[in-house]
């Protein structure tokens, strides 16, 4: 299968990623683990991407897309099917990732659901140093801003996975792995996404 996983930061996307691929034996691509690669590497991406990070900047969308695309088209991850954490966090990147794949390419998407004051509370026991009040306020308004958007286009597109993530860890994991089974089913009944009218973008 490939999927996506989408939540706020502190939603347990990373705990649920590695349980989930390793469940259905498929890649784990996580996008900050690409870049942290990229810039220990030393390659021409990593070393944009560590300008960025040095000069206090947002990795740019471009960059981050050639780091996934590349990381995708490895044969092994075009064999195994792959969970992407991280990636896309936006319309534009998720426009770029539906191109790179063939038509019905992507199976689902599990949207990690959690209140803003869960997550707020989660992210302040951290005791990161980005874990400040207004670190946390800055990311949760980008998220709504930018990815709550993306994920009423996966819904429209009938491959949105909703799962409330403010219960036990195993809990989660269980209703994951529940709806990825629903729709698989689902995906074997139906046309392909190639077959079906382009859905009006909200």
């Amino acid at each position: 299968m490939n999927v996506l996983i989408v939540g706020p930061p502190g939603s347990g996307k990373g705990t649920q990623s590695l349980r989930i691929s390793r469940a259905l034996a498929i890649s784990h691509i996580s996008t900050g683990e690409l870049l942290r690669e990229a810039i220990r590497l030393g390659t021409p991406l990593g070393d944009s991407a560590c300008a960025c990070v040095a000069a206090g900047c947002l990795v740019p969308d471009a960059l981050v897309n050639e780091l996934v695309r590349s990381r995708l088209e490895l044969p092994a991850t075009r064999a195994r099917g792959f969970l992407l954490d991280g990636f896309p966090r936006n319309l534009e990147q998720l426009d770029a990732l539906l191109s790179w794949l063939p038509p019905a390419g992507l199976d689902a998407a599990i949207e990690l659901a959690v209140p803003n004051d869960v997550v707020e509370r989660r992210l302040m026991t951290r005791e990161r140093t980005d874990d400040t009040a207004a670190g946390i306020h800055e990311r949760l308004q980008a998220f709504d801003r930018d990815t709550v958007p993306m994920l009423r286009e996966l819904e429209c597109r009938g491959l949105l996975i909703s799962v409330d993530a403010d219960r036990p860890v195993d809990d989660v994991t269980a209703d994951i792995l529940q709806g990825l089974r629903s729709a698989s089913i689902r995906a074997q009944r139906s046309p392909t996404l190639a077959d079906s009218p382009e859905p009006s973008r909200l």
